[in-house]
C-alpha cells in the first residue's frame, strides 16, 4: 500500500508560479494499479 500526503507540484511560467497540485493526499491500496500520462504546458510541444 502506498500513502502520499500533502503532495505539491509548482512550476514557474514567466514571473508567475503555477500551483498544479497543492496539498493532495492519495492512497493506493494493495493490488490496485495506477497509470500516469505525461502532460505538457500548452505552449510546449512534445519532442
Amino acid at each position: 500500500m502506498y500513502h502520499l500526503r500533502n503532495v505539491t507540484k509548482r512550476y514557474t511560467r514567466g514571473k508567475d508560479t503555477v500551483h498544479a497540485l497543492d496539498g493532495v493526499d492519495l492512497t493506493i491500496g494493495d493490488g490496485d494499479g495506477l497509470g500516469t500520462a505525461p502532460t505538457w504546458p500548452r505552449s510546449a510541444k512534445p519532442g
